[in-house]
Order: structure tokens, then sequence, then C-alpha cells
């Protein structure tokens, strides 16, 4: 179940994108829950008080500034996806401090909605996947999205992740890769001993990946041409998938 926010005081907007929402996900048999906000101040309580959205259609002009309700949320760690809906792009460079996932113009173009709907789906879907391995006969499984690298060592793999904890199984390196490539997954493998998250990629150099904590992961000279290829696409999508 998807959990969804939708908040404008215009119930006209609102009206029509739970409608969108909900003829979208009834068509692609996605199970949805929609609530309407007419007042930022309204979504920030609930979600103070413990009410989660993985996706959130946000109004900049209102008159609690929607800007603000993104910020105070961010605040709280919350990582909902925010698509914002608005006449206004001057906001444009506001919205990429607060993690804004699209903007949608007034009035709403139906198919860019789509798009987006079902891109905002697929990354919380990616966000809510686990990676599962066993170690000394029992399985585990750990959010992909909590995984920054992988790294082969004495037959061993090492999982990094965002907490800075460690976790480590018996395996082979190839195995993961293909995992993901068929869970369609980026990851990129770097270095026959280094198997990289693209979220956490923060630059691509000659040598090394630099991530955002400002580790330094090697690339291989004869994984160089792939991995440029690799990273070029995926920042590509990021940056002009619009």
């Amino acid at each position: 179940m998807i959990s969804i926010a939708i908040c404008d005081d215009d119930k006209y907007i609102v009206q029509e994108i739970e409608e969108l929402i909900l003829s979208i996900s009834q068509e692609k048999r996605i199970k949805v829950d929609v609530e309407p906000y007419y007042d930022g101040s309204f979504l920030e309580r609930d979600i103070r008080n413990g009410t989660y959205y993985d996706l959130i259609y946000l109004d900049i002009e209102m008159k609690h500034n929607g800007l603000l309700t993104a910020k105070n949320i961010r605040l709280l760690e919350i990582d909902a996806v925010i698509i914002y809906v608005s006449n206004y792009e001057k906001y444009l460079k506001e919205l990429f401090e607060v993690e804004a996932f699209r903007f949608l113009n007034k009035p709403i173009n139906v198919d860019k909605f789509e798009k987006y709907f079902l891109k905002a789906i697929n990354k919380i879907d990616k966000n809510t996947s686990y990676f599962v391995y066993r170690f000394n006969r029992e399985y585990y499984k750990v959010k992909v999205n909590e995984i920054v690298y992988f790294e082969s060592k004495k037959r061993n793999i090492n999982i990094f992740c965002t907490d800075e904890s460690i976790l480590t199984y018996y395996g082979k390196l190839s195995e993961v890769e293909q995992h993901f490539c068929d869970e369609k997954i980026p990851f990129i493998r770097t270095h026959q001993s280094f198997l990289v998250n693209y979220e956490f990629i923060h630059g691509f150099k000659t040598t090394y990946i630099e991530m955002k904590d400002g580790k330094k992961i090697p690339i291989s000279e004869d994984r160089f041409k792939k991995v440029k290829q690799q990273y070029g696409q995926l920042i590509g999508k990021d940056l002009f998938d619009v």
C-alpha cells in the first residue's frame, strides 16, 4: 500500500490529483491510500504525530507556504518523495534544497502526471526493497537503500551500510551484481572487488568514484570505459528526464 498526501489550498486541484491517482493506480493495479490536505500546517501536524506518507503532492503558493512545509518535513528526517504542483517556476532553485522529486506546472498535463507518478512509485518500491543474504545457515535482509557499497575480500562479501555498520557473508560479487542487474537497481561494478550503489555517488573521477561521505572507491583500468558509460547514462536520466 502506497500512502499519498495531496496538499493544496485549491480544492479543485486536490480533487483532480486524487482522481488522476485513483485512475492510474486502478489501471496499473497499484494499491494506494490518498489523504487530502488544504493547509500545509495540518500536513506537518499529522506527520509530527506519526503519520507517514510515501508520496506527497505539495503546492508552493499556499497560505502556509509549501516550501516552508517541505523544509519542516525534511527537518523531521522524513524521506517521502515530494512532487510540487504549482504555477510558479521561480522557486525551482529552492526546490533542490528540499529534495523535490519532480515539478508539475498548472494546469496539470495528464501524460506528464502519469509519467511522474509511475516514476515516484518505482522509486518508493526501490526504497522498500531488500537484499537477502545467508550467514551461518541463517538468512538476513538489509534494505537496498541503506547499502552504500559491497566489497569482495578473501571470498567474503562485506556490505557497507549508511549507519556505518559492516555486514559480512560468504559469497561471490558477480552473483550480487547479477542480482541487481536482474532487479534493475542501479549498482555499478567499478572494480573486481567493489560494487557501488549509484544513489550514494557524489562524483566520477578518472581512477575512482567519490561517494557522498567522501570515501573513494577505485575504478580499475579495464572497467573504466564501462563505468563511465553506466554513470553517464544514470546521471543523464536524473538530469534530463523531466
